[in-house]
């Protein structure tokens, strides 16, 4: 199994562009918020590092875990012993 193998079968191209807008958007203002000193003199710099780190990380995520998984539960599968 690879990284870019298709995982979530659910997944198209209309999804991963919508998760990949959507973490692009967010990923930066998150960062912007927890770390506003650290990156206000560099934002020109980070603010497109950041947007597509999240771009990335969202696509990926898309396209790799699917919406419909679910833990297996303990015992599962188990015999129950007399």
């Amino acid at each position: 199994m690879g990284l870019l193998d298709k995982t979530n079968l659910n997944a198209t191209r209309r999804s991963v562009l919508r998760q990949s807008l959507i973490s692009a958007i967010t990923t930066p203002l998150v960062v912007f918020v927890i770390s506003k000193p650290a990156f206000r003199r560099h934002w020109r710099v980070t603010f497109p590092i950041f947007t597509l780190m999240g771009a990335g990380i969202g696509a990926l995520c898309e396209w790799q875990v699917d919406d419909a998984w679910q833990p297996p539960h303990q015992g599962e599968g188990q015999q129950e012993q007399a």
